[in-house]
């Protein structure tokens, strides 16, 4: 993290197969996340925060079954969260605020907060706290 990379992820990441943790966080990286990174069977934590994503979360982010850490906060992600992130049975941690995302939090994400996931405001662009996104209740 923190190491002012700029350039965006490759599809090809899909293809480091035992890849456990993937920590990009506060860089510049820009554009979408490639849907590749379902294919990561081993990923237990990804790290995508404080960057310049675009873009939708991928549906395919629910294949890695081990995924336990989630950050995809302070990007400017659109779109809703895919209810397959509910699917994630070790997912302890989630973050998505500060990005453009719209609708609600899914049911199978609000129905696990009792295991410490939790839903998050979005801000607009202008930080002014206009609430995009409704959290779980």
């Amino acid at each position: 993290s923190n190491n002012k990379l700029d350039g965006a992820i490759p599809t090809s990441i899909g293809y480091i197969s035992n890849l456990a943790s993937l920590v990009l966080d506060t860089n510049k990286i820009p554009n979408a996340i490639p849907t590749s990174i379902g294919t990561l069977r081993w990923l237990s934590t990804l790290k995508l925060g404080f960057n310049l994503l675009t873009g939708t979360i991928p549906t395919t982010i629910r294949n890695p079954s081990n995924l336990s850490y989630l950050s995809l906060n302070n990007n400017a992600l659109t779109g809703t969260v895919p209810e397959e992130i509910g699917g994630l049975t070790n997912l302890y941690g989630l973050l998505l605020n500060n990005n453009k995302l719209t609708g609600t939090m899914p049911t199978s994400i609000c129905d696990r907060k009792a295991y410490g996931l939790y839903g998050t405001y979005n801000t607009d662009n202008n930080g002014n706290g206009t609430i995009l996104f409704t959290p779980c209740p």
